[in-house]
Order: C-alpha cells, then structure tokens, then sequence
C-alpha cells in the first residue's frame, strides 16, 4: 500500500529490506537498515550536486570565454575548438573521482 504513496510523493525514501514494489517506486533508496542513514544520505547529495554545479559553471564559464575570444578574433578557431574540447575531457575525468564523504562522529 506504501508504493502508491511513493510513485506520487515528491520524494519516496525506502529502506532495502522495503517491499519490492516500495523499492521500485521510491526516489530514494537506503542501503543501510535503518531510516537513520537519511542525513548522511542527504550530505552526501548535497555533496554530489555541488560537482555537478561546479562542473557545469567552470565549463560554461571557459566556453563563454572561448566565444568571447573567437567573436572579436583573438584566438585562432582550432584552439579553440581545441579548448572547447578539452573542458568538456577534463570535466568527464573530474566528475569519475571518487566522492569521499566522512560520517560525523557522535
């Protein structure tokens, strides 16, 4: 009866021992037992949404500035097609680093 409740709710958190049809159907699934692990659970998201944002305002940044130096003829084109490129590399292999989050000790 819970899964109707959780396909319609904004957020659905389940545990992983949940029924099935709850796992299916929740936005949020905690491997750990209990409902406790929702705040590290939330840190660490938060902590992945702050690369996310990070990576797409560094990368906007760089190719705005690469426009920028292409309008007004600064910069010849195939550099930068070979920056534009080479942010879009180097954003991919920061985002595959490992995200390392530390439990608060209580």
């Amino acid at each position: 009866n819970d899964s109707a409740a959780l396909a319609h709710a904004d957020i659905g958190i389940s545990v992983q021992h949940g029924a099935d049809i709850a796992r299916e159907a929740c936005g949020l699934l905690l491997l750990d037992r209990h409902i406790f692990a929702l705040p590290d659970a939330l840190k660490i998201s938060q902590a992945a949404m702050g690369r996310v944002k990070r990576s797409f305002f560094g990368t906007v940044g760089a190719n705005a500035l690469f426009m920028i130096l292409g309008v007004f003829n600064l910069t010849p084109a195939t550099l930068l097609a070979l920056a534009h490129n080479s942010t879009t590399v180097v954003s991919a292999l920061l985002s595959l680093r490992p995200l390392i989050y530390h439990r608060e000790k209580k």
